[in-house]
């Protein structure tokens, strides 16, 4: 989701501090209403990864920034859509996911520091 920046009217992308055409700072009132539509926003997730805010969407889930817990370290957070979840075949495709590129080691990859099920929510952490 969305917001309008107050200043130039250009439109920010929901949670973004700053906006990206004119710099003003976003007033936390504004990002705290564009995120309130997502519940995962704001939650800590196995204990671990408090999210922070959304960064995509697609059609198997969701994309988060987040932070790693209790380090303070930034991570990225892709979960899995609910309604998927039942679905062995989808479900199984996203730990072969998790586990393939958990093997990889190169800069130019992302790592996987973590996946799993917390609470009925598939979720990877790189």
């Amino acid at each position: 989701m969305a917001i309008v920046c107050p200043t130039c009217g250009a439109e920010v992308r929901a949670g973004a501090p700053y906006c990206a055409s004119c710099g003003v700072t976003i007033p936390d009132q504004l990002q705290q209403s564009a995120t309130d539509v997502d519940p995962m926003i704001g939650k800590v997730l196995a204990r671990k990864f408090r999210i922070i805010s959304q960064l995509g969407e697609g059609g198997m889930g969701k994309v988060y920034k987040a932070e790693q817990l209790p380090l303070g370290i930034e991570v990225v957070i892709k979960t899995l859509h609910t309604r998927l979840v039942t679905e062995q075949l989808i479900v199984k495709r996203f730990f072969n996911e998790a586990q393939a590129a958990s093997r990889l080691r190169h800069p130019n990859c992302v790592q996987v520091i973590d996946f799993g099920d917390a609470d009925g929510i598939l979720y990877i952490a790189m």
